[in-house]
């Protein structure tokens, strides 16, 4: 099944793996908007209603990176284009982190939809090319954001209790901090 991976060059395998990650750091971007909505609320005074605007604003997000991933390559490169949609989503749950002005916590949240969109749709694509359309690496990418999501809600919990719940948005900044420099060697 992973025979794949070790017929592969060695800049073709790294690129491959360096896409599990950011699909593993996808998964943590998805589900950590869930896990970190309770204590935004709390911590910056937001409605129920303004929450789910905000929810829908990380929808938003994605529908933009349906758009725009498929077009900035052609302007910037593929390496610069994906560092540079890639690194939104990481700045966006840093922005959660750090201010609850209504506008900004908006852009925050288009920001991550935008990251985790184009993500989704460069790592899908390049996975897809890398491994000649093996379902097998398509397997192995979804079920690093499988990890991704089931590792979120957990590292949330112990972070906020060790820390503080800001921690957990700077663990998912962090995490794609390194997802962004990865691509920036690899791709």
């Amino acid at each position: 099944m992973f025979s794949f991976i070790h017929r592969m060059e060695p800049s073709r395998r790294r690129l491959l793996l360096t896409c599990f990650f950011a699909f593993f750091c996808n998964g943590l971007v998805s589900l950590m908007l869930g896990s970190a909505m309770p204590d935004l609320k709390r911590s910056w005074g937001l409605s129920d209603s303004f929450s789910g605007v905000l929810l829908s604003a990380h929808s938003i997000g994605n529908l933009i990176a349906g758009f725009v991933s498929g077009i900035v390559p052609f302007y910037l490169g593929r390496r610069r284009s994906v560092m540079l949609l890639a690194s939104m989503a990481y700045v966006g749950m840093a922005l959660m982190a750090v201010t609850g002005l209504p506008g900004v916590l908006f852009t925050a949240f288009v920001l991550t939809g935008i990251g985790r969109g184009s993500v989704s749709n460069f790592n899908n694509h390049t996975v897809n090319v890398l491994s000649d359309g093996n379902p097998a690496a398509a397997n192995i990418l979804h079920a690093c954001f499988a990890v991704g999501a089931i590792i979120a809600p957990i590292a949330f919990l112990v972070l906020s209790r060790i820390i503080s719940w800001q921690a957990g948005l700077f663990f998912v900044a962090v995490c794609g901090a390194v997802a962004v420099f990865l691509f920036s060697r690899t791709t």
